[in-house]
């Protein structure tokens, strides 16, 4: 399997072997462990917002005739499960 994802372990021979990997044998992980973020000392995180019709809809804004682009603080990745932590302010 794959230790962590990084740059050396996520290759398309990489992603090759762990699709034709069975994943029968794997251990079933205790629902109380915390599963973390997917990625580890990333250096920057850049995003793409309004993407999508639908969300722009939701959010009462006309849809983007192009991409909008816009970079975050690496502390605000997290894991699947972990609690969205919202500055005070």
């Amino acid at each position: 399997m794959i230790a962590d994802f990084t740059p050396e372990t996520v290759t398309c021979d990489a992603l090759a072997a762990l699709a034709e990997r069975d994943l029968s044998d794997l251990p079933i992980i205790d629902p109380a462990t915390r599963i973390g973020p997917c990625v580890g000392a990333a250096r920057n995180f850049y995003a793409v917002g309004l993407n999508y019709a639908r969300h722009a809809r939701e959010t009462n804004n006309p849809e983007p005739k192009e991409p909008v682009l816009f970079s975050k603080s690496t502390s605000s990745i997290c894991g699947p499960n972990d609690p969205i932590i919202l500055p005070r302010g």
